[in-house]
């Protein structure tokens, strides 16, 4: 693929937004009303579709990759769609709401996009279509079910991790220096928490030092809780 000017080669940037970053709904991140109305400021196009829709995204991509091929540069493509559970298993309480716990989700927005799911909007299109019946569509959830069920019996039936992978795997020790001979101190800590103590070290030792991402001042502190405390720390400018 060749380079452009704008230092992106000629291809596909698919951004899946899905509402949510962790805990921050879209909104709270930028005043954009659509994430492809940033492409123009990296000199290439961009469109926003609708993400649950299989034919908008076939397309959408022929499209962008008719583009690429014929060497005219990169496309980007927002797909709108909806995350319509938690984060993760963890996070669905804190989500959707259970027992005396709020969700944080809007019940409105949820509810307008559980009615626009992209499997049961697809099957209707097809049997209205007249390309498939009934019939065929029982098959065609019979075969899933049983690719999926194939393939949790042989994760189930893995083999455990052993102690050496743990310890290998998970786990690292850190070594400080020490201020004169005496032997140096180490601390065994888990890979989370090795990382932000190096984020911790980098950001004591330079002020310019700052973290950026998906939600890590947020509810969470980052996905697994790695930034968690750094604002607290370091302020809201740093994080």
């Amino acid at each position: 693929m060749a380079a452009r000017d704008n230092g992106f080669a000629d291809g596909i940037i698919v951004i899946e937004n899905n509402h949510w970053a962790l805990g921050t709904h879209w909104r709270e991140q930028t005043a954009a009303p659509r994430f492809a109305l940033k492409a123009a400021g990296y000199g290439m196009p961009g469109i926003t579709i609708f993400g649950n829709d299989p034919d908008e995204i076939a397309a959408a991509s022929a499209w962008a990759a008719g583009r690429a091929r014929a060497g005219r540069g990169p496309t980007m493509i927002e797909l709108v769609t909806y995350r319509r559970a938690g984060h993760a298993h963890h996070d669905d309480p804190r989500f959707l709401g259970a027992g005396a716990i709020k969700g944080y989700e809007d019940p409105e927005e949820h509810a307008a996009w559980e009615a626009a799911d992209p499997v049961a909007l697809y099957e209707q299109r097809l049997l209205g279509a007249g390309i498939v019946d009934a019939a065929a569509l029982d098959r065609f959830r019979s075969d899933a079910a049983a690719r999926v069920a194939e393939v949790s019996a042989a994760i189930d039936a893995a083999p455990w991790p052993t102690r050496a992978d743990i310890d290998d795997r998970v786990f690292a020790v850190r070594t400080e220096p020490a201020p004169d001979s005496r032997p140096a101190k180490t601390k065994p800590m888990a890979y989370d928490e090795a990382i932000r103590q190096a984020m911790v070290e980098a950001m004591e030792r330079d002020p310019r030092v700052f973290v950026l991402g998906e939600d890590v001042g947020g509810r969470y502190g980052g996905a697994f809780g790695v930034t968690r405390g750094l604002v607290k720390q370091f302020g809201p400018g740093a994080v």
